[in-house]
């Protein structure tokens, strides 16, 4: 009996898709725009893209028959950002999904009467994209990392990784990119350091030419293991670079998304990617139904996880603690 209750609960889920589906099929198709700091090559590699596309379809959204996807990409250059966001709004696009706090900033200058939902944005409150979670009122929503609570456990898993390391570097983006938030947040964390007896020095890579020359000077000062704080890396082409640079010097490498480990990296432990990507593509679900952003409350991190590439491990030498792989919830071989 409940296998059959069962059954039928999925095929009027399934009937209830089909009839969304051919409902949007029957007029224009709307218009969706990606505004992405990174390069349009690498796009649909993106693990994100993928989860984000999967989810829209899963919502009864298919391209190319009831849904169009416009795109711009800034190629690396955030100083693009607000044009292409422009010409997104000259598009007449229904909403935007955006990235990072830039990516706000630009949507919120260039499009200003255009829906945006954000992703990978720490507090969308104390950077005025909206006036409060419950109620972001304006144009803008979407789901907050709360990136900066995560710096003081990257920092103990480090140090449960590698008891005997003394020197730790934070790997982050320039100042004058980051938000005061997280400029508070990383001077915390050197006083962290300092009571579980670690030295934390910060470094600045804000390209990828200076990538190199910058895990260069991590490796010449002796540095045992690394945070990765610099978020304009986690798009396809810089986690290839970054993870590249860390297998080059054989610095063990403390990342901000597991995607990082999936290409190759060390550990990671963040919020889970395709939990973002699924809360970015409800969202855009929502306002092509005619929904408000300002009535779309932003959601908080809830599913987070903790990623290892033992592989990667073995390369440089280490022996994970049981502890650690106790709470692994994904190992990459």
């Amino acid at each position: 009996m409940k296998r059959r209750l069962f059954l039928a609960g999925a095929g009027a889920s399934a009937f209830a898709t089909a009839l969304r589906a051919l409902a949007q099929s029957a007029g224009s198709p709307k218009k969706l725009g990606w505004l992405s700091p990174g390069n349009r090559g690498a796009h649909e590699k993106d693990i994100f893209t993928s989860l984000f596309r999967s989810r829209l379809r899963e919502l009864g959204w298919t391209e190319g028959r009831n849904l169009v996807m416009v795109t711009r990409f800034a190629e690396g250059d955030s100083g693009r950002l607000k044009a292409l966001a422009a010409e997104l709004a000259a598009e007449a696009v229904n909403v935007i999904h955006v990235f990072f706090a830039a990516g706000v900033r630009a949507g919120r200058e260039g499009a200003p009467n255009t829906p945006i939902v954000f992703s990978i944005v720490g507090d969308p409150v104390e950077d005025g994209f909206v006036a409060s979670l419950a109620r972001p009122g304006g144009n803008i929503t979407g789901a907050t990392t709360r990136e900066t609570e995560f710096y003081p456990k990257r920092l103990q898993l480090a140090k449960e990784l590698l008891p005997r390391a003394k020197r730790v570097a934070v790997l982050s983006d320039p100042p004058d990119r980051n938000p005061p938030r997280v400029e508070r947040a990383a001077k915390e964390l050197v006083n962290t350091g300092e009571r579980l007896g670690l030295s934390v020095t910060r470094y600045h890579a804000g390209s990828l030419d200076e990538l190199a020359a910058t895990f260069d000077r991590m490796l010449r000062e002796r540095t045992d293991v690394v945070l990765m704080h610099a978020y304009w890396l986690t798009g396809a082409k810089g986690r290839t670079l970054a993870v590249a640079q860390a297998a080059r010097t054989r610095l063990p490498v403390v990342y901000p998304f597991s995607t990082f480990v999936y290409d190759g990296g060390l550990i990671a432990y963040s919020q889970s990617p395709p939990e973002l990507a699924r809360r970015a593509a409800n969202y855009v679900d929502k306002i092509l139904r005619g929904a408000r952003p300002a009535d779309l409350p932003i959601e908080e991190p809830s599913v987070f996880e903790l990623t290892i590439n033992m592989k990667t491990a073995r390369s440089l030498g280490l022996t994970v603690p049981q502890s650690i792989l106790l709470r692994t919830d994904r190992v990459v071989e």
